[in-house]
């Protein structure tokens, strides 16, 4: 699993990008990937499609 940023520099969104390379959307449950949306076990929900 990877986190990262994707679009123009400046205004990149959060993604997930999970072990068989799939983007996942995260701003559904969070506006940004931080320590407390990691906290609670953020990206979880995101690849197991909660989100």
């Amino acid at each position: 699993m990877r986190l990262l940023r994707v679009g123009p520099a400046g205004a990149e969104p959060p993604a997930v990008l999970d072990a068989h390379a799939v983007a996942h959307d995260p701003t559904p449950l969070t506006a940004d990937i931080d320590g407390a949306f990691l906290a609670v076990g953020g990206v979880l929900p995101v690849v197991d499609g909660q989100a």
